[in-house]
């Protein structure tokens, strides 16, 4: 009997603190929300993603962006791979001043349990417009695999490997570009730092202007570990079987 009443406080506290390791589903809010969360983040499927963070660098003649005007938004596909948006109207002013405007995004992606899925790579798409006679949009990112970024949001500390991919606008209103990252190997953590660059310069018959509407990235992953509620589900069905032992003794 002792023994029976032993094994189901075990596996009580076994599900009760696996569930614990678990953030809460993230949902559709400002970045100043999500830096509010700080190192507890919040799960996009099985990936948690925290310490999101924002820094104006410089702003000349631009429409900054801050912290409660840009809005995150997260999503999962069919295949289990996480997706964050961010969306917020950055850009330097139309007009024939010479502007510039850089700033970073930087947030972290693990994995949930050591066994679960784990990340094989990134894709970063961009949306914007760039008119004028020497406009620039782009996002370059510094991603830190198996490893967390130094301060500087420049290198690895020790631990790391070093990558980066960079999307760039075309010329004209409303277009699109991507780039794509392969994490070799994969991992179960990585921290990534957006840099966002913004220039441009015009003439009074043809402004200049730099924006970017929305910065989205798609992680793609490989595994076949269980979702959170599978955990619940496959320690609740325990739990019963032990305390049915106990009550046929």
């Amino acid at each position: 009997m002792r023994t029976s009443r032993t094994l189901v406080m075990s596996l009580l506290t076994l599900l009760f603190t696996g569930v614990s390791v678990f953030a809460s589903p993230c949902t559709t809010g400002s970045l100043a929300a999500y830096a509010a969360l700080d190192d507890v983040g919040c799960d996009i499927g099985n990936f948690k993603f925290s310490h999101f963070d924002w820094a104006v660098i410089t702003s000349i003649n631009a429409q900054p962006a801050g912290p409660s005007n840009i809005t995150v938004t997260p999503s999962i596909g069919p295949d289990g791979s996480p997706k964050v948006d961010f969306t917020a109207n950055w850009g330097t002013l139309n007009n024939t001043l010479v502007s510039n405007y850089t700033a970073t995004i930087g947030f972290r992606v693990e994995t949930e349990f050591p066994f679960d899925r784990i990340l094989t790579g990134n894709v970063l798409d961009i949306f914007g417009t760039a008119t004028g006679l020497t406009p620039l949009a782009t996002v370059a990112e510094v991603n830190c695999l198996g490893g967390l970024l130094a301060p500087t949001g420049i290198a690895c500390l020790s631990g790391g490997i070093n990558a980066g991919a960079t999307a760039t606008l075309g010329l004209g209103a409303n277009v699109a570009a991507n780039a794509a990252l392969l994490y070799n190997p994969p991992v179960q953590l990585v921290d990534v730092i957006k840099n966002i660059t913004l220039t441009s310069a015009g003439t009074v018959l043809l402004p200049g202007t730099a924006s970017l509407s929305e910065i989205s990235q798609t992680f793609s992953t490989t595994g076949n570990a269980p979702e959170p509620s599978t955990w619940v589900t496959l320690g609740s069905a325990l739990v019963g079987l032990g305390l049915l032992q106990i009550r046929k003794r």
